[in-house]
């Protein structure tokens, strides 16, 4: 793996590893079922970025991946993290914010 690489595995773990520690916070101070499942799902999908991008990208090929296959490879990584991952999260803490810790869901 390349150098370059490296930096920028760093930079999505960072990302992902700040996630899962919203996650943990968040759900700590939930009861509602339903928000917990919204919680979960985020967790999962910020583990794909971690299992499917980030690790199999540390899996070295035979040949070599290029800088520009590595770069492609992270690119979806962040694409996920940034598109799905976070907004994700992100609606589920401003339900959150905008209803309290005893939010309730209807239904």
């Amino acid at each position: 793996m390349h150098s370059e690489t490296n930096d920028r595995i760093q930079i999505i773990r960072s990302k992902v590893l700040a996630g899962k520690a919203s996650i943990s916070d968040l759900n700590a101070q939930v009861t509602d079922n339903y928000v917990k499942q919204l919680l979960q799902q985020a967790s999962n999908w910020f583990d794909d970025v971690e299992v499917q991008f980030l690790r199999n990208l540390q899996h070295d090929p035979i040949p070599p991946r290029t800088v520009a296959e590595e770069s492609i490879w992270l690119d979806h990584a962040e694409f996920f993290l940034e598109r799905v991952a976070v907004p994700h999260l992100k609606a589920v803490q401003d339900m959150a914010v905008k209803f309290g810790p005893k939010i309730r869901s209807i239904g």
